[in-house]
């Protein structure tokens, strides 16, 4: 009988001491020896975060798991990539374990990948959902559910009860619940699903650093684990403005619109992934093209340019009320009015003019209510309330007192195309009133833009 040697020798050494060293980790747990009770082995993509491993591991904190260690030795002994259907196949039938857990990062959260233990075949896969980079509350109940099932089918948990230390989550007697559940929602699409077949890609592979139980950075986790978010509007509709200012003994008006209009806004955010995030919202709108017809005092009839704008800049603290629903309460700065463009030529002019140039400005408080229907579409109403604290030296001289209050709000739909990018369509309204020095009528102005654009998110 010949003797092994060389290269070969020890190539055979170091297969045969991964084995037993992994065969020696997973028989060496206690209680394993308990056939009605499996045990698990949770293997991890290297870019799921630690904050999911720390979901997923407590969902299955009821059943025994197997340490990952041994087995990633054994398949890197046979260079084999750990998460491949080559390794599942050679390396984890005989270590002891009855259900894998794969988890990975999906398209639109994770996919898990429940593997038998005996011969590494597919034996279940499921999304889990996320909710603000956290595993949704129905996806985190589903995780022992899922697993239990698994390994009945193995027939290894034929013989579970109440009391076998799985919990009431898990009990066969136990109706789930809608929200424990996995809803059709949850349930992989065609398009996500995982084949046995599926080739890793270059995202896939181990860098040298890479340990699937190791710390991940934030920012190699997509856009779930981002602490700064950012979202940018450009969009275009329509803008309206009714003015009505004391007059002589009555009054003067302007009716603007509808005219075409620019929509320009940006949105950046601080979210650590909590209950509570922070944001800062500016938004400027515009109309573009607008005229109005001005009576000389000579009685001369002609169109002039005028624009009717406004501009905001809000910090909103939002409190996510549940996973469908955020609450949010703004406080910021405001200002809108008209501006004829003969103000606007250089050197600046002198002219007597029917239309007033003026600016409405004050602070603002809002409230947000936001609606996260799914994945796709987002519902936000906003009733707001401003404070004017000033109405332009036009205004004042023809009658206007010098402050007055603001109420309104606006409405939108955000559609979600693909990742980072949507379309919205938005409606506003707000209606100021000021009142008049002593004989003089009231000032009202009242704005409107109808605009849809769309938005792209960092």
């Amino acid at each position: 009988m010949g003797v092994l040697s060389g290269e070969c020798g020890h190539r055979w050494r170091q297969l045969l001491g991964a084995a037993v060293a992994y065969g020696a980790l997973t028989l060496g747990l206690p209680g394993t020896l308990a056939a009605q009770e499996p045990s698990v082995m949770v293997i991890y993509q290297p870019n799921v975060p630690d904050r999911v491993r720390v979901q997923v591991g407590e969902a299955l904190s009821d059943f025994r798991v197997v340490d990952v260690e041994g087995y990633v030795e054994a398949a890197s002994a046979q260079n084999l990539y750990p998460l491949s259907d080559d390794a599942f196949a050679r390396v984890l039938p005989g270590g002891g374990v009855d259900v894998a857990v794969v988890v990975r990062r999906g398209p639109r959260g994770y996919r898990m990948v429940l593997r038998s233990g005996r011969d590494g075949d597919v034996l279940s896969q499921r999304r889990l959902r996320v909710a603000r980079g956290r595993l949704a509350r129905g996806a985190r109940a589903a995780i022992p559910r899922a697993v239990l099932a698994s390994a009945d089918e193995l027939g290894v948990a034929d013989d579970l009860d109440e009391d076998d230390g799985l919990g009431s989550d898990v009990g066969q007697d136990e109706e789930p619940s809608e929200d424990d559940a996995f809803s059709d929602d949850e349930a992989l699409d065609e398009d996500d699903s995982l084949s046995d077949d599926e080739a890793l890609g270059e995202d896939d592979s181990f860098g040298e650093d890479d340990s699937l139980g190791g710390d991940q950075d934030d920012d190699d986790d997509g856009g779930f684990e981002r602490t700064i978010l950012l979202h940018v509007d450009l969009g275009a509709g329509l803008g309206f403005r009714e003015l009505e200012w004391p007059l002589g003994a009555g009054v003067g008006t302007v009716s603007l619109g509808p005219s075409a209009a620019l929509d320009l806004g940006l949105e950046m955010i601080y979210d650590p992934q909590g209950s509570l995030s922070v944001g800062i919202e500016m938004r400027y709108q515009s109309t573009v093209g607008a005229t109005v017809d001005e009576y000389q005092i000579a009685g001369v009839e002609r169109s002039m340019g005028i624009r009717s704008a406004r501009y905001e800049a809000l910090l909103v603290p939002r409190f996510d009320l549940a996973e469908a629903f955020k609450l949010g309460f703004g406080l910021g700065y405001g200002l809108r009015g008209l501006r004829t463009h003969v103000h606007d030529q250089e050197p600046p002019t002198e002219h007597n003019l029917q239309t007033p140039d003026y600016t409405l400005a004050g602070p603002v408080a809002r409230v947000s209510a936001m609606l996260v229907l799914g994945d796709v579409v987002t519902v936000k109403l906003e009733p707001e309330v401003q404070l004017l604290v000033s109405v332009g030296s036009e205004l004042t001289n023809r009658g206007a007192g010098g402050g007055g209050v603001s109420l309104g709000g606006q409405a939108s739909v955000v559609f979600r195309i693909i990742d980072h990018l949507s379309l919205y369509l938005s409606y506003r309204e707000a209606h100021a009133a000021i009142g008049g020095k002593e004989g003089k009528a009231d000032t009202s102005d009242m704005e409107r833009f109808v605009t849809a654009g769309v938005r792209g998110g960092l």
